[in-house]
């Protein structure tokens, strides 16, 4: 559980630096440990996004909803 920490302030100090590949090592490991902790979770998705903060991940985006809205637009 002790691992899990390190890995999990690793990562955050990784995206800190925007080393984001290694941000996502980190939080890959992390997530090996504990598969269903959130903060491992939210990390990757943060180095996949390349934002330097967790809080700054972009919100999911359904692919069907973004296709819809584009055709919407083609239509106006």
């Amino acid at each position: 559980l002790q691992d899990l920490q390190i890995y999990l302030q690793e990562g955050l100090d990784y995206l800190g630096q925007g080393d984001f590949d290694r941000a996502a090592e980190s939080f890959n490991t992390a997530i090996v440990v504990d598969p269903n902790n959130e903060m491992a979770i939210k990390g990757l998705k943060a180095a996949e996004a390349k934002v330097r903060r967790i809080e700054d991940i972009p919100p999911d985006v359904d692919p069907e909803a973004e296709k819809r809205r584009e055709v919407g637009e083609l239509f106006k």
